[in-house]
């Protein structure tokens, strides 16, 4: 082991920690010539689609320095297990082994890792491929009972943040850029054992939670960015699923152990699909998926495959496992910043799935041989008649969550991987902002959800961060938003100008609502009320509350099957952070929506803004019943602390005392859930997510406000004409 020299090796914790072991690269002479062992990926899994291989993992000797910008070599694979070095295998082996007898303390990070050459200027940012700590080139191989996992992290830039107010005292970051393994929490793999027929194992009423054995991770040092390989010992012949990241960056999508995606030159990897995300169609048995491309790939249509179940073989056919193949609609949507920056959007809408199934399905281009990995999805439930059985329906809900800072997006995508969630609501204010840096920032955003978006509908309303040029960035990458404005014009102009110099058209997704399972969702556009210049066409006002009350009457009626009514908008109605927003623009937004709300029963007003969590009893005109039970008013949740950059260290501390209609405040980064567990129960919780607050030491995951709501009275709140 002198060859190596000093590492530090620890033991798993109990939440499946696969931790560190950091080499020094000084040990190595730049100009050597360093042997690389390839490990092909077993014959024995069965997944192609369009000729797609299994492709080999290259491994770097430990403290090799892969070439900036690079990503780690592959080859096509052998026929067999190939060593080009016996002595490296021994090495590798003996790291594992070393693990499972050794325990030691981890030492300091700044003691063992070798940092990078700091940019001089901050604005580097704009000229760098900048990931934010998001995994990819996830690549894994399996040999017998031992399985190897690779993958790469760019450095995080956090932005200077200026002091914009007297209260915020947030110090300024002196080197605002940082290595993804600089913080406290571990790089590690997450990876459980698939069930019969490759499904997920399932106890009681819940899924398997990923697996605790042990393994080891190390990293080494790259030019732009990290690499991370982890050793894990598994089953013979049994099938495996994992995951990728930490606590604190976040995780990937879920994985099958040794199904790797082909790198077959350039050009296939510009028409690789990007920014995967799915959204609930405006039936039960709906499903939208969009995806990005940079390049216009014309060669090839962007199409997906789609086949029942869990993990499914795309290429398997049979009478109930054939593939769906359906083909895109393209649109190209170019950035109104300096670069003029081109995306190619690709949209599929899927009809006549199950309801409440689970499907298996690719996304990309069969001329390029440039597809995705398999993701997971399942179908919205259906609704039932009121008093049939009805299986709990659970949502995540979150908003105002930058690219960066984002703290509560680890344990969300945790939660999203384990197969807990059915959904997520999402109340405005994405990425600070998407158009940022030529839309860079919103690359970024887009990425860093992929993970929760590809594999359960990721459901988005307008916020004011999303304003600029009309909404051209949110209107283009929510395209596939369900659009059912009943008046026949289905559209909106965006920012932007195409080639002939006319506006843009965009579906309408700023004011849209959909049924999953029990409950009717109402999407607003809380930001038409603050900006006359996003009323473009003259009438967007008058559209939304024409429509509105349209649906919310729609929806009263139709109470049996979806008794809960939920609407969500950006902007509160009540709180009590600041004299502003919740002051004069709080009491506008009550005088616009507050007496359509009471008048069609709506239970759930949830929205941010406010960067903090603030739930209030049922309350109208500023009077409460203080009423969790057969409530007489529309509940309001405020649910915006999901973390980004323009939050001080210490958090947003309220500046206006508690409120008599006030049920529960903090000012903790945190994310809510939604368990909708029949017609006339909700369970609703606030979860901490935190781990840079000193405040919140020790409350990270913790569960803060926990609330029944129970309605056995849903409908109108007044007769409908007679609110005063």
């Amino acid at each position: 082991m002198a060859l190596l020299g000093k590492s530090r090796m620890i033991r798993a914790t109990p939440l499946h920690t696969i931790n560190v072991c950091v080499t020094k690269p000084r040990l190595f002479r730049s100009d050597r010539k360093l042997p690389t062992v390839e490990v092909a990926a077993a014959d024995s899994v069965p997944y192609a689609v369009q000729d797609r291989r299994i492709s080999p993992i290259v491994y770097s000797h430990v403290g090799k320095r892969t070439p900036a910008g690079g990503r780690p070599a592959v080859s096509n694979p052998p026929a067999m297990t190939h060593v080009r070095s016996p002595l490296m295998l021994l090495l590798l082996a003996a790291l594992v082994t070393i693990a499972a007898s050794e325990v030691a303390p981890p030492p300091p990070r700044a003691a063992v890792v070798a940092r990078e050459q700091e940019p001089e200027d901050a604005d580097d940012f704009e000229k760098r491929e900048v990931e934010n700590c998001v995994p990819y080139d996830i690549r894994s191989s399996v040999v017998g009972s031992r399985a190897v996992v690779e993958w790469a992290t760019r450095r995080t830039y956090i932005r200077k943040v200026k002091l914009q107010k007297a209260h915020d005292r947030s110090p300024l970051l002196a080197n605002p850029w940082r290595s993804c393994h600089d913080v406290a929490a571990d790089v590690e793999v997450r990876y459980r054992r698939l069930g019969p027929n490759d499904t997920m194992l399932v106890t009681g009423e819940t899924e398997e939670p990923f697996d605790r054995k042990e393994a080891i991770t190390y990293t080494t040092e790259g030019a732009t960015f990290t690499t991370h390989t982890a050793f894990i010992e598994t089953e013979p012949g049994a099938a495996y699923e994992f995951i990728v990241g930490s606590v604190y960056h976040g995780w990937s999508a879920v994985h099958r152990l040794g199904m790797n995606l082909p790198f077959r030159g350039d050009e296939a990897e510009r028409c690789r699909p990007k920014h995967v995300h799915t959204a609930y169609g405006l039936k039960p048995g709906s499903l939208a998926i969009q995806w990005m491309t940079k390049e216009f790939c014309g060669e090839g249509d962007a199409q997906l495959q789609l086949v029942e179940g869990y993990h499914a073989p795309i290429e398997v056919e049979g009478p109930n496992m054939t593939p769906v193949t359906a083909w895109a609609n393209t649109t190209l949507f170019e950035d109104d910043g300096e670069k003029q920056s081109k995306r190619w959007l690709h949209v599929v809408k899927l009809e006549g799935l199950k309801p409440d199934t689970r499907y298996t399905y690719v996304v990309g281009n069969a001329h390029y041989a440039s597809w995705s990995i398999p993701y997971v999805t399942k179908t919205a439930p259906a609704p039932v008649m009121v008093g049939d059985t009805h299986k709990p329906t659970r949502f995540l809900v979150t908003g105002d969550i930058g690219y960066q800072n984002a703290a509560t997006l680890p344990m969300m995508q945790s939660e999203v991987a384990e197969g807990v969630v059915d959904g997520v609501v999402s109340v405005g204010d994405y990425a600070y902002d998407l158009n940022m840096v030529d839309g860079h920032v919103g690359d970024i955003f887009m990425q860093e959800i992929e993970p929760i978006a590809a594999s359960v509908p990721f459901m988005v309303c307008p916020g004011n961060h999303e304003m600029h040029n009309t909404f051209s960035h949110y209107s283009q990458r929510f395209r596939l938003m369900p659009s059912n404005e009943n008046e026949g014009v289905q559209t909106v102009h965006v920012g932007g100008r195409s080639k002939e110099a006319e506006p843009k058209e965009a579906p309408n997704n700023w004011f849209y609502s959909f049924d999953v399972g029990l409950v009717h969702f109402s999407v607003i556009s809380t930001e038409i009320y603050f900006k006359k210049t996003f009323d473009v066409d003259g009438d967007v006002i008058a559209r939304q509350e024409a429509w509105l009350d349209q649906d919310l009457t729609k929806a009263n009626a139709n109470r049996d099957n979806t008794p809960w009514l939920v609407v969500i908008g950006h902007r509160p109605m009540y709180c009590t952070s600041d004299n502003t927003n919740c002051g004069d623009k709080a009491a506008m937004l009550r005088d616009k929506l507050e007496d359509k709300f009471f008048a069609h029963g709506v239970d759930l007003y949830l929205c941010g803004h406010q960067h903090n969590y603030e739930r209030a009893f049922d309350v109208y005109k500023s009077q409460t019943w203080k009423r969790t039970y057969n409530m007489r008013a529309t509940t309001h949740i405020l649910t915006g602390a999901s973390g980004q950059y323009l939050t001080s260290i210490m958090r947003k501390a309220f500046e206006r005392p508690v409120e008599v209609w006030d049920a529960f405040r903090n000012s903790i980064f945190g994310y809510s859930r939604m368990q909708v567990m029949n017609a006339t129960h909700l369970h609703w919780q606030q979860v901490e997510a935190d781990p840079e607050n000193p405040a919140a030491r020790g409350l990270y995951g913790k569960v803060v406000d926990d609330v029944w709501l129970v309605q056995e009275q849903h409908g109108s709140f007044a007769p409908i004409g007679t609110v005063s």
